[in-house]
């Protein structure tokens, strides 16, 4: 799939990785705290913290409003068991 990201002001590479594996886990509630641990390292919480911030940056005014509503749930309603809060 691919996106189109808006020319500034530009998100990181890292960020990047970050908000292309929350739209991926989307579908299925969001990412276990297994997961997120493996891929970027930190804990379940502070992903949706660094998320959160993302999602409520300029940098992604340009995504999707039913996208971003759907990954805004993931940050404050996250799958059983995930690990999130």
């Amino acid at each position: 799939m691919t996106r189109t990201w808006p020319a500034r002001p530009a998100l990181s590479s890292d960020e990047r990785l970050l908000v292309d594996f929350a739209i991926r886990w989307c579908p299925y509630g969001g990412p276990s705290a297994a997961d997120i641990l493996v891929e970027f390292g930190m804990t379940p919480q502070r992903y949706g913290q660094v998320l959160e911030s993302l999602l409520n940056s300029p940098t992604l005014a340009a995504l999707d409003p039913a996208l971003r509503r759907r990954l805004h749930a993931q940050c404050t309603s996250p799958r059983p068991g995930s690990g999130f809060l």
